[in-house]
């Protein structure tokens, strides 16, 4: 039998890209998951904050998760370039993708829902980061 030993940092990828591609594809998918009423943790999220119910304080936001795992994979590994690039196109691809399929509306109706209490980085989305989704390949 063959013993294959990894680093604690591959061990860690091992077990966060599948969760960063499940994150991508259900911020991809927000808008089908949410008329076919399946539950996401960004359909959860939003159902919620439309009803502005009490307990959505208690809610962690889902692209605060994906963007905090994001900067998680960026910075772990040191600041690395490419992994940077990585990430950075990642996230473009995936508001990209909403503005493809629904038009610019839905991106914006999505910020919204999902930046609405950070309006600095709603902007940042909305201003610079659509600005460069003509520099990124199609959607994975």
């Amino acid at each position: 039998m063959v013993n294959v030993q990894s680093t604690p940092d591959e061990s860690e990828r091992l077990w966060i890209m599948p969760f960063l591609g499940q994150l991508t594809d259900d911020f991809r998918d927000f808008y089908e998951d949410f008329q076919s009423n399946s539950v996401t943790s960004f359909t959860h999220y939003a159902t919620f904050i439309c009803r502005q119910q009490p307990s959505h304080k208690h809610l962690i936001n889902s692209c605060y998760v994906y963007l905090y795992l994001c900067s998680d994979i960026y910075i772990s590994s040191c600041r690395d370039i490419q992994t940077g690039a990585f990430v950075g196109c990642r996230i473009t691809r995936a508001l990209r993708s909403i503005k493809i399929n629904l038009g610019a509306s839905a991106l914006r109706e999505f910020l919204y829902l999902f930046c609405y209490d950070n309006l600095p980085l709603h902007d940042y989305f909305w201003i610079y980061v659509r600005s460069h989704f003509s520099n990124i390949s199609d959607p994975e």
